[in-house]
């Protein structure tokens, strides 16, 4: 969808993984902003 300019997602990943964190995700092993960062697309 982002693809075709229907949704927009936030330029830096950390801001995103920080939101996602706060909505309730998991930040033990295997959710950490490293492992968020190598698969976030722009």
């Amino acid at each position: 969808m982002q693809a075709e300019k229907k949704i927009l997602q936030p330029q830096s990943a950390e801001a995103a993984y920080k939101e996602l964190v706060r909505m309730g995700m998991s930040d033990k092993e295997g959710f950490s902003i490293k492992t968020f960062m190598k698969y976030y697309r722009k």
